[in-house]
Formats: C-alpha cells, sequence, structure tokens
C-alpha cells in the first residue's frame, strides 16, 4: 500500500484541503479505478462525470479532476483552481495564454500531489 495527498479545491476556497488516500500500486501506478475514483466523485459530488486535467504545479506535471460541465450547471467560478490549471501556459506557452484568453474551472476540483491516472 502507498498513500497519497489528494487536495480538495472548493469554489469559495483561499487554500487547499489535504486528505491522504490509500492506494495499492498495479505495475507501479496507483490503482486509481479501484482505491482513488471514489474519492474522486466523493469531493466532486454531485458530479457523475469529471474531466481530468493535465497541471504543471510546483514544478512537475500532475492530475486535477474538475466537474465537466460545471459551467453549464451554473456552478461558481473556482478562482484557486483556475489559477493552477492556467500554470502550465504561464510558464510553457504565456503566448497562448495571451491570444486565446483563458477558461475558468466551474465547482470544486481535486488536485492530486502527484499523477494518479495514466
Amino acid at each position: 500500500m502507498a498513500s497519497v495527498t489528494m487536495f480538495i479545491i472548493r469554489p469559495e476556497a483561499v487554500m487547499l484541503e489535504p486528505h491522504q488516500i490509500e492506494y495499492r500500486i498495479t505495475d507501479d501506478l496507483p490503482d486509481f479505478h479501484r482505491d482513488i475514483r471514489p474519492h474522486v466523485l466523493e469531493a466532486l459530488a454531485p458530479a457523475k462525470d469529471y474531466e481530468r486535467v493535465n497541471v504543471f504545479w510546483f514544478n512537475r506535471y500532475t492530475d486535477m479532476f474538475v466537474d465537466e460541465i460545471g459551467v453549464l450547471k451554473g456552478l461558481p467560478i473556482n478562482v484557486l483552481a483556475t489559477e493552477i490549471y492556467l500554470n502550465n501556459l504561464r510558464v510553457h506557452a504565456p503566448e497562448l495564454l495571451e491570444r486565446e484568453g483563458h477558461a475558468f474551472i466551474h465547482g470544486p476540483a481535486v488536485l492530486f500531489e502527484h499523477a494518479v491516472y495514466l
């Protein structure tokens, strides 16, 4: 067994909310669907579907999960999750951020300290 820190980011949050998750490792990867996915769904409730986004956070790529139709549901903008989401463009392609603007994350988000989904 191993553990990973999962951070819940609520729309009104100014800080990350850490939670430790235990998981089994299969072929050197976390067993996402069995051990980690239920925690993601609980944190994003009532969302039934989510989208995985690759983010660049603290100088490494990791996984963040968001409600894939949060904007259509009228969920509030999540400023902190949006900032984390946009960091990859800020660091690696600022011209794209300037040219295309940026999208917002709506509703809660779940960020992991390292990649959990491959």
